[in-house]
């Protein structure tokens, strides 16, 4: 099967047009391959089936301005993919330079957060993002590294809230980038390189460039066991986020400022594990904290305040978060939000 028939079929991109249709789509496009294949892609399946439909569709192109002219060199490029598809584009850029050793954290904190305001400008619903299959794998790796629980080796979800209105949501999770650059070299489209991404000091890179080519020299199959452990994963973290719901439903006051957790009288009452920790990550989104950083050291602090005997009365956790604990309750506050 040619790559490109391949990818319309093996990525759902016909369903995803008949669900999507009517509705206002934010196409987060970087220059390089992946997201020069799915912008095609969509343009492509929308067009066939509806050519009103690709009025609403938007590029969303964030310069960082890491690499001087080839970051300005890669937004030109994507204004005028957008003119040749006859497809809007909004560009943003950060209101200062990223200082050079800035992290992969803090690039994408900012990238993420110029998606969802020009989402919920433009009354976008949803935020399409290129990552693929080997993102997955490679997230895979990077979150067990760093001991991360069930949550962070189920790998990246097909769909999650970007904000309190708008989805993020990535349609090609099921394809691999050397499909994507197939289809591409099939249809005659060029994409732009991204120097930085050769950079090894980047954890992820270091990932792609120098472990994963180790690994799949000595397991030829590894790519594909990885995937299956995480579908299996994914399963088990589906559960803990119905458990963590049904528990704040019922313990939890979210307000617009604070949130309460009572202490409990009885420990068992409380949920354990990954469940607590599910919990917390769902509280965080709700409240639209970024817990990029939210570590299994800060879910355990905040589990044991609500235990200890003798707590710490006040804390510090993940994206400025102050928990404060007195006899009755826990409340998590912004720490310059005091009420």
């Amino acid at each position: 099967m040619p790559p490109w028939h391949q990818l319309v079929t093996q990525t759902d991109a016909e369903t995803d047009a008949q669900r999507f249709a009517g509705l206002r789509i934010l196409l987060a496009v970087s220059g390089g391959a992946d997201s020069v294949a799915m912008v095609r892609l969509v343009e492509h399946v929308w067009a066939r089936r509806d050519p009103s439909s690709v009025s609403l569709l938007t590029i969303a192109h964030f310069n960082h301005q890491m690499r001087g002219d080839r970051s300005d060199a890669d937004q030109s490029f994507v204004e005028q993919l957008g003119r040749d598809l006859r497809i809007m584009v909004t560009c943003g850029r950060p209101t200062k330079p990223p200082e050079s050793h800035a992290s992969e954290s803090d690039l994408r904190t900012m990238r993420y957060a110029f998606l969802r305001q020009t989402a919920e400008s433009l009354g976008a619903r949803y935020v399409m993002v290129a990552h693929t299959k080997d993102d997955n794998v490679e997230t895979f790796l990077h979150h067990l590294f760093r001991g991360a629980g069930v949550a962070g080796l189920a790998g990246m979800r097909t769909s999650r809230e970007l904000g309190r209105d708008v989805v993020l949501f990535r349609p090609l999770l099921d394809c691999s980038g050397q499909l994507l650059r197939d289809g591409l070299r099939e249809i005659g489209q060029s994409w732009c390189h991204d120097t930085s991404n050769d950079e090894t000091k980047f954890s992820r890179n270091w990932l792609r460039k120098t472990l994963l080519p180790l690994v799949r020299e000595r397991y030829p199959h590894a790519d594909q066991a990885i995937t299956r452990a995480i579908g299996h994963l994914t399963d088990r973290r589906i559960h803990d986020d119905e458990q963590a719901a049904a528990w704040l439903a019922a313990q939890v006051e979210v307000l617009s400022t604070a949130v309460t957790i009572s202490r409990p009288a009885d420990i068992a009452s409380l949920p354990t594990g990954d469940i607590f920790a599910a919990a917390l990550r769902a509280i965080y989104d709700r409240c639209e904290w970024g817990r990029s950083d939210l570590s299994a050291h800060h879910v355990s602090s905040v589990y044991a305040s609500l235990t200890a005997t003798t707590p710490v009365p006040s804390f510090m956790i993940a994206a400025g978060v102050r928990v404060d604990v007195d006899a009755d309750a826990v409340t998590l506050r912004l720490a310059d939000n005091r009420v």
